[in-house]
């Protein structure tokens, strides 16, 4: 984790480690981690993974063990080897935690103008309020909104501050889906425009595939794949290994009923020309969005369809 001029120029780096205590035990976040200048990045991964404790240390509200957080202009925000810090009022972030930070006594209006970058008008802020599908709250004391309302009154008044660096941690969650939509728009047309950086924790894949160009995945605190979303969230999830129970050929198709992990699964693959493994041997095989097809080679280095479906599933949830 040694510092070196120029070592994050163009780039945020977090290079830091962090002992933390789970529902699943004990573990430390490690990262190491650079996010260019303009860039977007999702973080997915199990709960308890250390998502979220990765937003809060580098938006400054908790402290690592060691290591140091550094700006694209070399700036140090933090240094925990030689406990120097910058003031979390001088750093240029918006960060939109899980609880929402939201101040219960303010209006929703006073609450999204809170912290406004100083050439941000409140038309600005109505603007947003009103594309957010929240005209008629202005005057609401947030205390009397919905989990979803408020929200979005969060995502908004993050953006308005205007920031070098966005953090958003789960920031859809409490959202119906028609707001999700409106919501992911608005983004993304403030990140185009604007140019901020913005690291995303999400366990929804549309969020990675539509807001942003790089997936990290870390899993028990380690960074445990890192590359564009389609390679980390799609890769080869669609191919399992399993046991052939039965396979009835005939002139167009082959009907198979395949054994894989806890799934039971009956898969009809086209082609009176297929080969057909016999019953009980381990077979390979793929799923399409048409179609299926049984995979030579030998089937032991891939999951079986229970372990993957339930991945994907803790991706989902």
């Amino acid at each position: 984790m040694k510092k070196r001029s120029g070592d994050a120029a163009g780039s945020f780096r977090f290079a830091f480690e962090k002992a933390l205590r789970s529902c699943s035990g004990d573990l430390v976040l490690r990262t190491d981690v650079r996010v260019p200048q303009g860039s977007t990045l999702s973080v997915v991964g199990s709960s308890g993974a250390g998502k979220s404790t990765f937003l809060r240390i580098i938006a400054g509200i908790v402290d690592a063990d060691r290591g140091f957080s550094v700006t694209p202009d070399g700036t140090i925000w933090d240094d925990w080897d030689s406990k120097s810090h910058l003031a979390l009022q001088r750093r240029s972030v918006g960060y939109v935690s899980q609880d929402y930070a939201l101040f219960p006594n303010l209006s929703l209006l006073d609450n999204v103008m809170y912290g406004m970058a100083g050439t941000a008008r409140p038309s600005e802020a109505m603007g947003w309020i009103d594309e957010a599908g929240l005209p008629g709250q202005l005057k609401t004391p947030v205390s009397k909104l919905s989990g979803g309302q408020m929200q979005r009154a969060a995502i908004i008044r993050a953006c308005l501050r205007r920031p070098r660096l966005l953090l958003l941690d789960e920031p859809f969650s409490a959202l119906d889906q028609d707001s999700v939509h409106t919501m992911r728009s608005l983004l993304r047309d403030f990140l185009t425009a604007s140019g901020c950086t913005m690291i995303l924790v999400t366990h929804n894949p549309v969020d990675c595939l539509v807001l942003t160009g790089r997936t990290l995945a870390i899993e028990a605190g380690a960074v445990v794949a890192d590359g564009s979303p389609v390679s980390i969230l799609c890769g080869d999830t669609n191919t399992f290994t399993g046991t052939v129970l039965e396979a009835v050929p005939s002139g167009f198709s082959t009907s198979f009923c395949i054994r894989s992990g806890n799934n039971t699964l009956r898969l009809v693959i086209p082609g009176g020309a297929c080969p057909v493994p016999p019953v009980g041997s381990e077979v390979r095989f793929r799923i399409g969005a048409f179609n299926a097809e049984i995979l030579p080679g030998r089937p032991d280095p891939t999951p079986d369809a229970s372990t993957k479906l339930r991945a994907f599933q803790d991706l989902q949830d």
